[in-house]
């Protein structure tokens, strides 16, 4: 096999072994446990292959290592943009807005189909309200977009979670 060839094998092997682990690791955090376990089997399949074939020679082909060295960097890089497109999980989204904004808010996500809670708080200088929401990770930007269309003066944070029972949004097992 020519050399260029083998490089660029190592380079993508090594990008998907490394996207799938990243994969595997964000599936596991989420409590997946039984998906990562399949995946897992397929990554140490690539990992093994590629390390074996690294290996051979490897003082005398030194490029190997480059290319699997920038294989597992670009493996990184694509796996976390992946994750980040597939947004496995889900969040709770917490929102402190002045009272008469909170009001509206909470009946717009409503009317937008998510459920929340509101409760009564004090700022420094005027009431709050604060608004709690459970939903799955892909809907973040809607959230957002939906709180921008009544205010842009809200606090608003965005925590993952793991999996939760009961309420309005019903997370899946």
């Amino acid at each position: 096999m020519h050399p260029v060839l083998l490089y660029i094998i190592i380079f993508i092997a090594k990008i998907i072994e490394v996207t799938i682990g990243v994969l595997r690791m964000v599936l596991i955090t989420k409590g997946e446990r039984k998906l990562a376990t399949v995946i897992a089997f397929f990554e140490i399949v690539i990992w093994l292959l590629v390390v074996s074939t690294v290996l051979v020679d490897i003082t005398e082909d030194p490029f190997k290592v480059l290319a699997y060295a920038a294989g597992f960097a670009f493996g990184q890089m694509f796996g976390s943009l992946l994750e980040d497109k597939i947004a496995l999980g889900n969040i709770r989204v917490e929102i402190i807005a002045d009272e008469d904004i909170g009001i509206k808010l909470a009946n717009h996500l409503r009317d937008n189909k998510f459920g929340v809670t509101t409760i009564e708080a004090s700022g420094m200088t005027h009431k709050k309200m604060i608004i709690f929401l459970y939903a799955a990770r892909k809907q973040m930007k809607n959230i957002l977009n939906l709180c921008n269309e009544v205010s842009k003066d809200l606090v608003i944070t965005v925590d993952d979670i793991r999996p939760l029972a009961g309420g309005y949004y019903k997370i899946r097992k």
